[in-house]
């Protein structure tokens, strides 16, 4: 098939919707798929065989994310019949999206990366009252266009069917890369980021970014450190939340800016507990990759977290912010306890991974094809 990927994100932005759109990409062409990535130009690199790039300029609120130009069909693409367009953003790209449809009489099926309205309230100041009504709309209108809108759990599913009870809808996971893991082991990690022999290791992978309830997360470990002089706090990602907030960093929290992969996965192995505060995800994906390497969960009680912290058996869930540094303490003095939760890790990630849910979307591609485009 010929599959074109339209998001309004791509490498070398790390994400969520970046990583999971290059290891779909890998698993679809390793089954001999011709794959497109449509996205917003960012640097001269390219990251796959058909890497098309549009126009586009700063965005203001995330250096991270350039804000797509126009949604005019790139000429690269405009002899090209695709058999179905898999659109990953509800806006900025979308005109784009509707429009390769269109050209080529072909559905798109899209996928539900996040809790869009919730992110308005982090991202939207002014207006935020109007923007939750476009949002709204938007999203209600293509749910109901795309021949199957794909979501990573059963929460979400929910959440999309309450906006648009007519929308088709198929629960499969953003699936994690699990060849990033597989990497040789270095041993020495916890040495060379500054963490002694006696020392706890609580670590969170991800954005640092407001939405990801950094905020909270620093002021847990702040007053776990106050406690217990042993609790260290390692963050690991992109993001320049931190340094526009002017957050105080406590001296007890590591910041390592984005890791590589061969150290991300040492990172994982060697921690004593993979941690985060947000409330904010569908999938969390740095959990489902701790739990892939062993490390014992802890986790907000939420859409996108309860999926894969499963309370009891391979983590903890908390109920609030209090419960949180409660749950954590718990943790850091119950050994056996933990290392039940690292027994049942990996086996719990499986289901997860990129490969157990590569078949799943290819399927829905295949259902797809040959279906004419929405009236769009």
């Amino acid at each position: 098939m010929k599959i074109a990927i339209v998001s309004s994100t791509f490498l070398p932005t790390v994400n969520g919707v970046s990583m999971h759109i290059q290891s779909l990409v890998k698993g679809l062409e390793a089954e001999g798929h011709d794959v497109y990535v449509i996205s917003p130009k960012n640097g001269k690199e390219r990251f796959c065989k058909h890497d098309i790039r549009i126009a586009s300029i700063y965005n203001p609120f995330s250096k991270l994310y350039p804000l797509s130009l126009n949604s005019f069909i790139p000429d690269k693409i405009k002899d090209v019949k695709f058999d179905v367009v898999h659109l990953h953003h509800p806006v900025g790209v979308y005109g784009l999206a509707k429009k390769i449809s269109q050209r080529s009489g072909c559905p798109i099926v899209f996928t539900n990366h996040t809790q869009y309205l919730a992110y308005i309230d982090y991202y939207t100041i002014l207006f935020r009252g109007i923007a939750k009504i476009f949002m709204f709309r938007r999203l209600k209108k293509l749910y109901g266009e795309a021949y199957a809108v794909l979501g990573s759990t059963n929460d979400v599913r929910d959440g999309i069917l309450k906006i648009n009870p007519a929308a088709s809808v198929e629960v499969i996971p953003v699936g994690f890369d699990e060849s990033r893991l597989e990497l040789s082991d270095n041993p020495e990690i916890r040495k060379q980021i500054g963490i002694g022999e006696s020392d706890f290791l609580a670590l969170y992978v991800g954005r640092v970014a407001k939405e990801k309830n950094i905020d909270a997360l620093l002021d847990a470990a702040a007053r776990t450190g106050r406690k217990y002089p042993n609790f260290k706090l390692a963050v690991a990602g992109p993001g320049d939340y931190l340094t526009v907030s002017k957050k105080t960093i406590p001296p007890n929290v590591i910041i390592l800016g984005k890791p590589k992969d061969a150290d991300l996965a040492a990172l994982y192995k060697h921690c004593d507990l993979f941690i985060s505060a947000s409330t904010s995800e569908t999938l969390s994906l740095t959990f489902t990759e701790a739990a892939f390497c062993g490390a014992p969960l802890l986790g907000m009680d939420s859409v996108g977290v309860r999926d894969v912290v499963q309370d009891g058996i391979n983590g903890l869930l908390a109920k609030d912010l209090n419960d949180f540094e409660n749950k954590l303490e718990r943790l850091m003095n119950d050994n056996q306890l933990r290392q039940k939760f690292s027994n049942n890790a990996h086996e719990s990630s499986i289901k997860f991974s990129a490969s157990y849910n590569l078949k799943k979307i290819i399927r829905v591609y295949e259902k797809a094809k040959g279906q004419t485009a929405f009236n769009i």
